[in-house]
């Protein structure tokens, strides 16, 4: 889930999420961009996983189980996810 800490701290009533897969895919460049970003294994996390930037969709916060994130991504990742955005838009 991918979210500004400026909604979380405004009490927005939705996530924007990101899923993830650990079905990763790595092309003759070694990942899957534009379509994937590779973003190992992070956090609690115990397998390699890619997100799939083509897949963005909006939640409601009710739907959200636990009560702290698995992981988080370094500006590295989310940078290369805007990207990915970008090049879509």
């Amino acid at each position: 889930m991918i979210q500004t800490n400026i909604l979380n701290q405004a009490g927005h009533a939705t996530t924007i999420v990101i899923p993830g897969t650990n079905q990763v895919y790595r092309d003759a460049q070694g990942d899957g961009y534009p379509l994937r970003v590779s973003v190992g294994k992070l956090g609690d996390m115990t397998q390699e996983t890619d997100l799939l930037v083509d897949q963005i969709r909006t939640i409601s916060n009710q739907r959200l189980l636990g009560d702290k994130p698995l992981a988080a991504l370094s500006r590295s990742h989310m940078k290369r996810g805007r990207c990915t955005q970008a090049a879509d838009g």
